[in-house]
């Protein structure tokens, strides 16, 4: 156990009944924090597959825009760097 303490420096040693407790809620703690990471990562991912979905729609979704709506994409600051670019 002293190499596990060692490697983990935040997590409570494990003696007696009183640690075993604080290691469990350690260890809960620790499984709340890796599931946040998970959903965290997963809806990451999730918007980052829309984004290019609609990336590669977007020629489509302009040419079917009306003449006014397509004069004022280009006033957005970001696609006048791209469309100089």
């Amino acid at each position: 156990m002293a190499q596990l303490r060692d490697k983990r420096e935040h997590m409570p040693p494990i003696t007696g009944w009183r640690k075993a407790s604080e290691w469990r809620t350690w260890q809960g703690k620790m499984l709340r924090s890796i599931a946040e990471h998970q959903t965290a990562n997963q809806t990451y991912l999730e918007e980052g597959v829309r984004l290019l979905e609609l990336t590669q729609r977007a020629r489509e979704l302009f040419q079917r825009q009306e003449p006014l709506k397509k004069r004022r994409l280009p006033k957005f600051p970001a696609l006048e760097l791209l469309l100089e670019g």
